[in-house]
């Protein structure tokens, strides 16, 4: 029984059912039940589980259970009353029919979109990274992929761009070399750029 009110005191975190703009905190949620629990309150605590939760435990086995393991209840109620000394964060998924993820996170009562709905981006877990990083390369963003690198890897990429446009900026300096369909450009000693031809366009094949 005393696993029956383990698996209740998960539910109270189960907050999904809530309309989007009218959330309740799980803290809310959490410092209520735990009031409740401390005043002996056990009914009080049974309407804060999910619906779900209350199907499979009825009010008098929840009841029982209280009466039966009051130690066991009043150290879960003196960690639970800890924990609440951080703020629990709250998220949810919902996956769109594009295959992307569109993650929400509660703040002040107000669902907000975190990542993947209206171009949000959230680098929070390695996971979400790596989505980043694939919808990136799929859309062929640069900006997107700069996004998901570190601070060094985005310098090195930066100064090299910054370096190309430089030597590529004085167009009088460059020296072009064409033989039939291929061409190299060179805008420095150390550094060209090849080009082939393909239906009618140059299009660029190889940089160094």
């Amino acid at each position: 029984m005393i696993r029956t009110v383990l698996i209740a005191l998960s539910s109270l975190l189960v907050i999904a059912c809530a309309p989007l703009n009218r959330a309740t905190h799980p803290d809310d949620v959490l410092a209520r039940y735990v009031e409740a629990m401390s005043n002996g309150d056990i009914d009080g605590a049974y309407t804060l589980l999910s619906e779900a939760q209350r199907q499979q435990t009825s009010l008098e086995e929840f009841r029982a259970a209280a009466q039966r393991y009051p130690e066991e209840l009043e150290a879960q109620t003196r960690e639970l009353r800890r924990q609440m000394e951080e703020p629990i964060p709250v998220s949810a998924e919902i996956r769109l029919e594009s295959g992307e993820v569109a993650t929400f996170v509660l703040e002040g009562g107000q669902w907000r979109v975190a990542e993947g709905a209206a171009g949000a981006v959230s680098l929070s877990s390695p996971l979400h990274t790596i989505r980043a990083l694939r919808r990136a390369l799929q859309r062929r963003s640069y900006g997107e992929v700069a996004r998901v690198l570190s601070r060094e890897a985005r310098a090195q990429v930066e100064d090299e761009i910054a370096r190309i446009v430089e030597g590529l900026e004085d167009e009088g300096s460059l020296t072009v070399e064409i033989t039939g369909n291929r061409a190299r450009i060179v805008y420095d000693e150390n550094h060209f750029v090849d080009l082939q031809r393909e239906d009618g366009e140059w299009v660029i094949v190889d940089m160094n």
